[in-house]
């Protein structure tokens, strides 16, 4: 694919290839195949089809040396010395200018289902998850979600949903061979939710109504972004999701402040956002008195939650500038030096994104 295509030009012809291509970062159809790269962006679905680093076999870039490289190719098992082409994913522009990239497709699914499990609690919906992939269940993605926070979705795009019932829930995506095998693992996971203290398990009626529930879980961000900051994306192993997020309510109460918050349950990534402006029953209200002074110690406190647990600070966003500083505490020196290595191998005059991840010097 050329790296500046977005990811809505290939959907037709894959499609039609009876493949998909398992990629749904935000705004989707607009990203670009080498953005897509370059930020690790691939969205929930990274549960059920894998990470970028399984999907991707190779890069075609151009190096900050002027030179044209090709790294990887369209093998499926290559050994012959180092993976080069996934050094570019995450990147940030940071190595090399991405001209193309060779991914993978997976066969299109038979049948699509879209379920939403309510709780009393987050933290007791989050723990359930990995009893859930214990059992062998393994659906595309697991989202967790608080109600108040899709409340704010709820509002700007004039939709509902499913329930209300408790304060969080879960959302699965499931895909099967049929629709016989989609009704077989439905079934299964409706059985073990409810064991595991769920309040229902609904399953969405139509194409329509699933994506529309998908529609307002892609939307919190859109909902937030006025009155939010900035927006963490720390990611920690999955036994450590509902502790994390256990910590992030401690912090919201003794500072008195609002962290909303939800995520992928299915692999640890959890997107907290630093609020300027309070939620009141779905929308922004007044602005919340002292975040400024507050908001580099909230965010040392949960980036150091994080790593405290076996965590990283970003999980899909990336580093840039602002998270620059903490890498170093978060992965140690020698990790850090190895990158800075790298830049000055593939980049000796540091024009390619100067400044962002590492430091030149």
């Amino acid at each position: 694919c050329q790296a500046g295509a977005p990811l809505s030009s290939a959907y037709d012809q894959v499609e039609a290839a009876g493949q998909i291509l398992p990629l749904d970062p935000p705004s989707a159809p607009n990203r670009s195949f080498g953005g897509v790269v370059a930020s690790a962006s691939v969205g929930p679905s990274r549960l059920g089809y894998g990470s970028l680093r399984d999907l991707l076999f190779g890069v075609r870039a151009v190096l900050g040396t002027g030179k044209a490289v090709r790294f990887g190719g369209k093998v499926i098992k290559d050994v012959a010395g180092f993976n080069l082409a996934r050094m570019f994913i995450g990147s940030e522009g940071t190595l090399g200018i991405i001209t193309r990239v060779i991914l993978s497709l997976l066969p299109r699914p038979g049948a699509i289902s879209t379920l939403v499990a309510p709780f009393n609690s987050v933290k007791q919906a989050i723990e359930t998850v990995p009893d859930i992939l214990r059992q062998g269940i393994l659906p595309t993605a697991v989202e967790f979600v608080q109600h108040e926070v899709i409340s704010c979705a709820e509002q700007l795009l004039k939709k509902s949903w499913p329930t209300h019932d408790g304060s969080a829930s879960l959302l699965f995506i499931l895909d099967g061979r049929s629709e016989d095998d989609l009704l077989a693992q439905a079934e299964k996971l409706a059985e073990f939710l409810e064991s595991g203290g769920a309040l229902d398990v609904l399953i969405a009626e139509s194409p329509e109504k699933q994506e529309e529930i998908l529609t307002l879980r892609s939307m919190i961000y859109e909902a937030l972004r006025e009155g939010t900051v900035e927006l963490f994306d720390i990611c920690v192993p999955r036994s450590e999701i509902a502790g994390h997020v256990e910590f992030v309510k401690e912090v919201e109460e003794r500072y008195k402040i609002q962290l909303p918050t939800y995520g992928h349950a299915g692999d640890g990534n959890v997107h907290t956002h630093y609020m300027r402006k309070a939620i009141s029953n779905g929308f922004l209200g007044a602005e919340v008195t002292g975040w400024r002074q507050l908001h580099e110690q909230v965010r040392e406190e949960l980036f150091a939650d994080a790593a405290a647990r076996g965590g990283v600070i970003s999980g899909e966003h990336g580093i840039g500038r602002v998270k620059r500083e903490y890498l170093e505490k978060n992965l140690g020196s020698v990790n850090v030096e190895v990158m800075r290595l790298i830049k000055h191998a593939l980049d000796s005059e540091n024009i390619l994104n100067p400044g962002k991840v590492v430091l030149w010097q």
